[in-house]
């Protein structure tokens, strides 16, 4: 798995889950993690998740911490699966760095500390891939419910994305070396 983190702002759209997204944009060919921060402003109808529709008119913040992802096998389970992992590792990288006091929660697939929303996360299935969002809030400023972001918690975005995106990419590798060592049961 290839990955990218990018320190220029980037505003994220739903373009970013198209098919070949980090190919087109930055020459990244097969399965890829790119992680850049920048203005979160995605409109109802841009929604992956139908449930999530019900919920509000945007996904709005000021800035926001993106990952996105992108790997070639059909299984949307297996997908959402691997959305679930990248919240964890998320989240376990965030303990590391927040006063012990403080509690990280995970619920599904959206982390909160304090009763306070820090992420949104979406999945995709396109013709050829899969996709993954998960954007971590910088700066929550138009946000439609309370919520907190990395600013007031004094943790620096890029250091926190190396780490993330460390452990996303070895995990995938060790999920493959685990697949490649099991023998069949005759």
């Amino acid at each position: 798995m290839k990955s990218l983190i990018i320190r220029e702002p980037i505003e994220f759209d739903a373009s970013a889950m198209r098919p070949h997204w980090a190919q087109e944009k930055f020459d990244i060919l097969g399965d890829s993690i790119v992680a850049f921060h920048g203005k979160c402003n995605i409109p109802e109808q841009d929604f992956m998740d139908l449930r999530k529709r019900k919920k509000g008119p945007c996904l709005c913040a000021e800035d926001m911490l993106h990952f996105v992802a992108e790997q070639f096998q059909p299984y949307l389970e297996m997908a959402v699966l691997r959305q679930y992992l990248l919240v964890l590792i998320a989240g376990e990288k965030l303990e590391h760095r927040v006063d012990p006091s403080l509690e990280i929660i995970r619920w599904h697939d959206d982390l909160f500390l304090d009763n306070r929303k820090l992420t949104v996360t979406a999945v995709a299935k396109t013709p050829v891939s899969t996709k993954i969002h998960l954007g971590i809030n910088i700066d929550p400023t138009g946000t439609t419910q309370p919520a907190v972001g990395l600013a007031e918690l004094g943790i620096d975005p890029f250091d926190l994305a190396e780490a993330i995106v460390d452990q996303y990419k070895l995990e995938m590798q060790e999920i493959r070396e685990k697949v490649w060592s099991i023998r069949e049961v005759k």
